[in-house]
């Protein structure tokens, strides 16, 4: 998947769309870029409802739920965490939460305050939140604060999802919809992360969260740490704990 995430190629198609305006105008360029490939083709469907699992890929990656505690890997993990929460007033594709998101972090300094406001402004800036503002209301088995230091709780919100999946646009039928949402979110933010010249930072924050369990998933991330193991870091390598 990093591949795709660092993909450039679509930055002259994408330069006239969605970098100042809404997720739809980003989601028509996509489509339009989808139809000369056609392994685009889902992006063309995805909803900012879709786009509900950055909340998780800031909390749950900020506890760093498969490292080992209190390890200089495990903060690099939360400096990450924090490092994408900075760069969602700009990478976010939902205006509304690009807005959202800038509006908390000036009000909070410290970092697991910061990460906290940031995951639950993106998830009440999306318009399915108008009907249940509360993330812990609206999901089964929600990841939440209090989860950061009980690996029990960590353990049970393995299978985060929507308690409405109609809610959602191309992650409705998937089987894994916080891995979806995932898909949808970083695929989406990688394009916009290319257009303002942001790759580089994109990769370095959302790098650590895969390499250590934001997905939730033991053999996801054996698999992800295998492939990218010459450039884990030596504290992402000697750190890494127990998977579920």
């Amino acid at each position: 998947m990093l591949w795709r995430i660092a993909s450039v190629a679509v930055v002259a198609q994408l330069l006239p769309y969605g970098v100042d305006g809404s997720v739809s105008s980003l989601l028509a360029a996509l489509h339009n870029r989808a139809r000369k490939d056609e392994s685009m083709d889902a992006l063309s469907g995805i909803t900012p409802n879709d786009l509900w699992g950055v909340h998780d890929l800031l909390l749950v990656g900020y506890g760093g739920v498969f490292m080992k505690l209190d390890t200089p890997g495990a903060l690099e993990v939360k400096q990450a965490a924090v490092e994408l929460a900075k760069l969602l007033p700009q990478l976010h594709p939902v205006s509304e939460c690009r807005a959202a998101i800038s509006e908390v972090l000036d009000s909070n300094t410290e970092d697991q305050a910061m990460v906290s406001a940031a995951a639950e402004a993106s998830w009440k800036c999306l318009p399915a939140a108008k009907d249940t503002p509360e993330f812990k209301d609206a999901m089964w088995s929600p990841f939440t604060e209090a989860s950061l230091w009980d690996n029990m709780k960590a353990f049970a919100s393995r299978m985060t999802e929507p308690r409405h999946s109609d809610i959602l646009g191309q992650c409705q039928d998937s089987g894994w919809k916080r891995t979806c949402s995932y898909w949808s979110s970083l695929h989406l933010m990688a394009y916009r992360a290319d257009v303002l010249k942001l790759g580089a930072e994109f990769l370095r924050a959302v790098f650590p969260l895969l390499a250590s369990g934001v997905t939730m998933c033991g053999g996801c991330t054996l698999h992800f740490r295998a492939i990218h193991k010459p450039v884990l870091s030596p504290a992402l390598e000697s750190d890494f704990g127990s998977i579920f």
